[in-house]
């Protein structure tokens, strides 16, 4: 019975990233492979401002064999001169339960139309146990954000990715839709900057085994790099 939870839950997990990769690929027009010892990949979006999303992170961390542990991480940024939220979603999942799933549109401006989409869509779905969020979480994301955690049925697992699949080719189809003459540059960095405040990724990673100094390297070159504004344009 042990085998077939663990079987269930990761035959569900790895597909579904799958999924998310080559949907992901199929709107980009290049693709960065870092280099980590682990898939840590960057989607281009395209260089021009006024079309589509800036880039897209994908990072999927597969210690399945040794350490009975998976994890994922996408973020989809839009161009800095677009107002459409940031897309993000990050799971985290042991052989018997799923221990974090968070899913959220981190706002760029509170009112844009896919925020409020993005509210309509997760309003169904209710965890069977929210994880508190801290101070830094609250600082950059949205009051619908999906912070779950101790997921261990199908049903609630099955409602999830549905819902987090759904949101995803929404944001991809309607990100870009308009632009101001607005720079968002600083809400990106902010949102980075309080991305690395988290500590339970180092203390994760490190307890895979991975050297603290490669885990800020990846940290701060690969899942949550701030821009210089002030060459941005240079």
């Amino acid at each position: 019975m042990k085998i077939w939870l663990i079987i269930m839950l990761f035959d569900k997990l790895v597909p579904f990233s799958e999924k998310i990769h080559d949907l992901i690929e199929s709107r980009s027009s290049g693709v960065i492979y870092h280099d980590f010892p682990w898939p840590a990949i960057t989607f281009d979006g395209g260089k021009n401002e006024y079309s589509g999303w800036r880039k897209a992170d994908f990072d999927v961390l597969d210690m399945r064999e040794n350490k009975k542990l998976w994890m994922m991480h996408v973020c989809i940024y839009p161009h800095f001169n677009d107002p459409s939220p940031i897309f993000g979603w990050d799971i985290i999942s042991g052989p018997k339960k799923i221990t974090g799933a968070f899913h959220d549109f981190s706002p760029v401006f509170p009112t844009h139309f896919i925020i409020q989409q993005f509210h309509k869509n997760v309003k169904e779905f209710i965890p069977s146990k929210k994880r508190e969020l801290p101070d830094w979480a609250k600082a950059i994301f949205s009051g619908s954000m999906i912070a779950a955690g101790n997921i261990r049925s199908d049903e609630e697992l099955d409602k999830l990715l549905e819902v987090v699949w759904s949101n995803l080719t929404f944001f991809l189809d309607n990100v870009g839709f308009y632009t101001t003459g607005h720079d968002y540059t600083e809400k990106h960095n902010f949102y980075c900057k309080m991305q690395k405040q988290n500590p339970h990724t180092p203390r994760v990673m490190e307890s895979l085994g991975v050297e603290r100094t490669l885990v800020e390297r990846y940290i701060n070159e690969c899942l949550f790099p701030e821009v210089d504004v002030d060459t941005r344009f240079s």
